[in-house]
């Protein structure tokens, strides 16, 4: 039976399923981690949260969209200065560098700049209406400029990976006749080229863990079926490996995706999901949040109210990590999900996804939402064996008709009047078995036979019988008994 996780949130924690979800109350929604260290904000102020072991540190310092790397965090001050924050020291650097949103990762901070902001054409295009992404150097405090017209940077390996609205360049960069589109680019920080996928999506998000970013497409911007259900109405979720230069796309819709290793956390109908881009198995929870992030072995995401946690250990000792187990009340390692729906059989009461429970599915794992039973054997016709087989039988035999058809004129009289196979002919006129005989289906022993031999014997029986009597005296008197 599918578990149900009732997310509460209380000041502190409540316990579910052999793990603990703990919050941080009161959190704004944005937050960074890296390790076991989450930087948010609350009422706009920065605060640093370590949740192993627990402890919570709340500063002054006004902040906006913090990126944690290491015991540094990148923020947004007021007025759009890129600061940094030190967690050793409680020391706040402002870098007087004009920017917003920055992504921090492996000394570099990048960000974009608006070129109202500065009233400068930073792309060299000829106006100053556009953002740009440029990104700091931590350890020289150096600025430099990309001259890539984007925003909403983030930090994937040795790259940028941002988004441009086409409108920004006046250009149609996907071709799709419009120019109302925002494309997910790349700038490689050790080439200073500028890598145009042409790919729609929403704002790519990154971990500290991850050689890949994630976002969101419009299947209709894309034009293309991205999950392959015949339209182009979805917004499917896709990753991005710039070392690779290739884009993927999980066929899942969802929201506020992030990719740590291997794993594409988002959020689904306000529920957790995961989804394993190396063995392709989805993982749903009836936990309530959204934009999940993975770091190390804990699980943090935004509840709204709050940001909450917990650590995803194997809570039912199958061998399995939380956000990788489909069933992660009930011990299943081989994690059989018939019907792909992320919950796995131990704790789906659907198996097969045909809308029947289990309890009442006459072929549970195997979908026949009509539950046709034609020999009320209480087995449905999609997983009888013997209905199965005659079926085979019925087309084989239809197969082999067909094959015959086609020696024959094409008429539709010589159809009409074509007679019944000679199989069928036998079954219809098969006598019934003679009383008192076996009748050995398999081995097809004639009747006929069993009754001779019957008789045959009975007559051998009364010969001997009326024989022997005589012939014993006779002997007898020849031995002189």
């Amino acid at each position: 039976m599918r578990a149900i996780w009732v997310v509460v949130i209380v000041i502190l924690s409540f316990s579910t399923a052999g793990f603990e979800i703990q919050t941080i109350d009161n959190a704004d929604q944005e937050f960074s981690v890296y390790g076991y260290t989450i930087a948010a904000t609350q009422n706009q102020k920065l605060i640093i949260a370590d949740i192993s072991p627990q402890g919570q540190k709340t500063t002054s310092i006004l902040a906006l969209h913090p990126s944690i790397w290491g015991t540094e965090v990148a923020y947004e001050a007021p007025e759009n200065f890129i600061n940094l924050y030190y967690l050793k020291t409680n020391e706040d650097f402002d870098t007087r560098a004009s920017g917003r949103n920055p992504s921090y990762a492996r000394d570099i901070t990048a960000f974009h700049t608006k070129e109202t902001d500065v009233n400068i054409d930073l792309n060299n295009d000829g106006d100053t209406n556009d953002s740009v992404i440029r990104y700091l150097e931590v350890s020289t405090k150096k600025v430099i400029n990309t001259q890539a017209a984007g925003e909403n940077a983030t930090r994937v390996d040795d790259f940028i990976v941002f988004q441009t609205p086409e409108e920004q360049l006046n250009t149609d960069m996907n071709q799709d006749g419009d120019v109302t589109d925002v494309i997910i680019r790349t700038y490689s920080i050790a080439t200073n080229q500028i890598i145009s996928q042409y790919i729609p999506g929403s704002p790519p998000i990154s971990s500290s863990r991850t050689k890949a970013a994630a976002f969101i497409t419009e299947e209709v911007s894309a034009r293309t079926d991205l999950n392959n259900d015949g339209d182009t109405e979805d917004a499917i979720i896709q990753y991005y490996s710039p070392s690779q230069g290739t884009a993927h796309s999980i066929s899942f819709t969802g929201t506020t995706p992030s990719v740590t290793d291997d794993i594409v956390a988002y959020s689904d109908q306000g529920k957790l999901n995961f989804f394993n881009t190396q063995t392709k198995r989805l993982v749903k929870t009836d936990i309530a949040g959204k934009a999940p992030q993975i770091s190390k072995n804990a699980v943090i995401y935004n509840t709204g109210a709050s940001i909450s946690y917990f650590f995803s250990d194997d809570t039912d000792a199958d061998g399995i990590t939380f956000y990788e187990d489909n069933c992660a009340e009930k011990p299943n390692s081989n994690q059989t999900d018939t019907d792909n729906d992320g919950y796995g059989n131990e704790c789906d009461n659907d198996d097969d996804g045909d809308g029947i429970t289990d309890e009442l599915d006459n072929c549970p794992v195997v979908a026949n939402s009509d539950q046709k039973d034609k020999d009320n054997d209480k087995i449905g016709d999609s997983c009888d064996s013997e209905i199965l087989s005659s079926n085979e039988t019925n087309q084989t035999t239809q197969n082999i008709t067909q094959q015959t058809d086609t020696t024959q004129p094409e008429t539709t009289e010589t159809v009409q009047v074509q007679e019944p196979p000679i199989t069928a002919q036998i079954i219809e006129v098969e006598p019934t078995p003679i009383s008192g005989t076996y009748y050995d289906t398999d081995k097809h022993i004639s009747k006929t036979i069993y009754a001779i031999t019957s008789i045959t014997l009975a007559a051998a029986a009364i010969v001997i019988a009326l024989w022997l009597p005589g012939h014993m005296r006779r002997r007898r008197k020849s031995f002189g008994f």
